[in-house]
């Protein structure tokens, strides 16, 4: 059995369909640098995702936040 957290911010396979027109330049590259970050940290600890699709980009609702800045 696998448990993970809850997140509840939906995919970015969703996001992407909501946005037929593509997401705005400054979120989607908040999202590009994000996963970059999280693909390199996981890759530091050897470990491969070996299915990384929109459908497994999991959003956490962060209230107080605006895209790209933390």
């Amino acid at each position: 059995m696998v448990a993970m957290d809850y997140i509840d911010g939906g995919s970015l396979a969703a996001r992407l369909d909501e946005n037929p027109n593509g997401l705005p330049l400054d979120e989607a590259l908040w999202i590009g640098e994000c996963l970059c970050n999280g693909v390199k940290l996981a890759h530091d600890y050897g470990i491969a995702h070996f299915d990384l699709k929109p459908t497994n980009v999991l959003f956490c609702e962060t209230r107080g936040l605006e895209v790209g800045r933390s």
